[in-house]
């Protein structure tokens, strides 16, 4: 199967229709009924240690990450000794792709 992860900054309960907007988010609708939404899934403050924690499967404190932002230029990123989703789902036979250059941003140095 296709998997497809969104990881959106900001997105509050009421921010999709499937869970009471007032406004109609169909396509995002269709992709988490044919799916599986993570609804239980805890953040850090800020984007960069959530995004470590979800790709690492760890603990962002135990990453040395300290709930800052890491941008580009900064000395510091999600560890490369670390094994992440990505290694984990080629490993799998599965093709990775990360497009949030393209559309977002990364903020893992």
């Amino acid at each position: 199967p296709h998997v497809i992860m969104f990881v959106i900054d900001d997105l509050g309960w009421n921010d999709v229709s499937y869970n009471g907007a007032e406004f109609s988010t169909p396509n995002i609708d269709g992709l988490a009924k044919s799916g599986i939404k993570l609804n239980q899934y805890y953040v850090n403050r800020v984007c960069s240690p959530t995004r470590s924690s979800l790709m690492a499967g760890r603990y962002a404190y135990n990453m040395g990450q300290d709930g800052t932002v890491i941008t580009n230029g900064h000395p510091y990123s999600l560890p490369l000794n670390h094994t992440t989703l990505g290694d984990k789902m080629r490993e799998a036979g599965y093709s990775t792709h990360a497009i949030a250059s393209s559309i977002g941003k990364w903020d893992l140095g």
